[in-house]
């Protein structure tokens, strides 16, 4: 038998073999290394004899089916140039044209066509490594070609795409983002960056990192610096970071050593809204102030009582604000020098707040109740807790004028007890007592007693009462009776014009003796008239002497 019929042979139970049985290669007789031999040797074979699309010659040329099913039965010698098999004269002679020159030693009998030299990649789950099949010859021989993986070729395909595609506004910005980004982490992440330098970054902008600063030393030397520079965002930024890296105890004592670091963080918790953290600070603050043995020298007593007299003000219920004063001027107040004053404000305060809410309840109820005249002529408006002094006066005045100072809502009692000047007190009483048409009131109040008889004289200037009346009102004799009492003649002409108030103009020429300004006077008035009368009237009087 010739060496082409047992290659034939050889050849065809191979086939045989490989379609109608498998090898089993977990075999106990068989060998890692051959097992491993067997499976990829199998797989070539598979490759080679399946794969009708991909089938290619000699001269690593495609041939078509037919030609493949023609030349599937040839075979090579094992000599180094393999034995050219028949064609017919419509077929291509098969050319081999080996890439480097020939081996000098001989090849192996199953190395049959070009196909057969392959790369299978085997490896572990994380690294890929390109293997050679058994069917490959030794480098040595032949120039082997590794087949590209199909995850490069189609990403290398869609990136060629993709670059071809012109990107968006949006697509670039992200794109040039992305590099900024990198580019400042590699030049933070290169080396560790001096304190001073970083600094230098935070003022100007760029990026920074603080995280690698571990030790306290390089954080009160961040700090430090900072201050050194008196940038406020730099201060902020390192309290921060020592405030989220340090422990409190540790934190709270090296910043109360630093003044500049205490105003810079006390307002950026109250720019926060973070009132715990700003109360707690102030607290820190105030004891550390109050220690001769500090080094901060802080004094922050007097915010720190007034942030606590808002807090405490800052409540709907009257009880309730009443117990959280008594409370924050106890706590603040009285145990601060130099508020002696405020305490005085805040006692005030207490006492008008106990003041008005048994008035106001009182009140409420005789209005509900309806048997009480003057609150159905002039109706409540709104309730006078939490009001000022001044206001809880006016509507004393209004609904209490004429009680006793031995009650809470006597205007006497409330003068007496908040200390109101007697300006005050009866410019609040004459625009209460105008508002009910109490004119014979506020006669009274005008109304003084002296050696020689009673004369009427007013703190606040008869002008103003003639401005308070002539708003609510009052009829022309009234407010004629209080304009005849200002001493200064030009404000008196004035005001009378300006309220036309006839008989106060007519009697202000008529004391001055002055019948040029009359007659001019008597020409603006209405003919006919009450007060072109009066005016004719004194102008034909014969016992007043004129000026000449």
């Amino acid at each position: 038998m010739s060496l082409d019929e047992n290659e034939e042979d050889y050849w065809g139970s191979s086939r045989v073999k490989n379609s109608k049985k498998k090898v089993n290669i977990f075999d106990d007789s068989v060998s890692v290394e051959l097992a491993s031999d067997l499976a990829k040797f199998q797989k070539s074979l598979a490759d080679d004899y399946n794969d009708d699309d991909n089938a290619i010659g000699w001269g690593d040329d495609p041939v078509s089916s037919s030609f493949q099913s023609s030349s599937s039965h040839q075979s090579t010698s094992r000599d180094t140039v393999p034995k050219t098999p028949s064609a017919g004269p419509s077929q291509p002679k098969p050319r081999f044209e080996p890439q480097v020159e020939p081996p000098k030693r001989p090849q192996p009998s199953y190395m049959t066509h070009s196909r057969s030299r392959s790369d299978v990649l085997v490896g572990s789950l994380g690294k890929m490594s390109l293997a050679k099949s058994p069917s490959t010859p030794d480098s040595k021989g032949y120039k082997m070609d590794s087949e590209p993986d199909l995850s490069t070729v189609v990403g290398t395909r869609e990136q060629s795409q993709d670059s071809r595609k012109p990107l968006s506004s949006q697509e670039q910005d992200i794109q040039y983002l992305k590099q900024k980004l990198q580019q400042a982490e590699s030049a933070i992440g290169t080396a560790k960056l001096k304190v001073e330098e970083t600094i230098k970054r935070m003022i100007t902008g760029q990026p920074y990192s603080l995280e690698q600063y571990r030790s306290k030393a390089e954080k009160l030397a961040l700090l430090d610096k900072a201050i050194d520079t008196h940038d406020g965002n730099a201060i902020i930024a390192a309290i921060v970071f020592m405030k989220r890296t340090l422990k409190d105890a540790l934190f709270n004592l090296e910043l109360l050593r630093r003044p500049e670091a205490v105003d810079q963080y006390l307002a950026y918790l109250k720019a926060h809204y973070n009132m715990n953290e700003y109360a707690h600070m102030l607290e820190q603050a105030d004891a550390a102030g109050n220690n001769k043995n500090s080094r901060g020298l802080l004094n922050r007593a007097e915010e720190l009582a007034m942030f606590k007299y808002k807090q405490a003000v800052n409540v709907d219920d009257p009880l309730a604000k009443i117990q959280r004063v008594k409370g924050c001027l106890q706590a603040h107040f009285e145990m601060t020098p130099g508020l002696e004053h405020d305490c005085g404000l805040l006692q005030q305060q207490i006492s008008l707040l106990q003041r008005q809410r048994p008035v106001d309840v009182g009140d409420e109820m005789l209005e509900k109740e309806g048997k009480h005249m003057l609150f159905r002529q002039v109706p409540r408006k709104a309730s006078i807790i939490n009001m000022p002094v001044i206001t809880t006066l006016y509507y004393c005045c209004v609904y209490h004028y004429e009680e006793g100072e031995n009650l809470l809502s006597s205007p006497a009692s409330i003068r007496k007890e908040h200390q109101l000047t007697e300006k005050q007190y009866v410019w609040t009483a004459v625009k209460a007592r105008s508002r009910l048409r109490k004119w014979g009131d506020i006669e009274d109040m005008c109304r003084t007693k002296g050696f020689f008889g009673t004369k009427m004289r007013c703190v606040i200037g008869f002008d103003k009462v003639a401005s308070i009346i002539y708003k609510a009102e009052a009829p022309p004799e009234v407010l004629c009776q209080y304009l005849k009492l200002v001493d200064d003649v030009d404000k008196r002409l004035e005001l009378a014009r300006r309220m036309q108030c006839h008989d106060a103009v007519i009697e202000t020429f008529r004391s001055q003796r002055d019948r040029q300004g009359l007659q001019k006077y008597v020409e603006a008035l209405k003919p006919n008239s009450r007060e072109w009368f009066v005016a004719n009237g004194v102008l034909k009087d014969q016992t007043v002497k004129w000026k000449t």
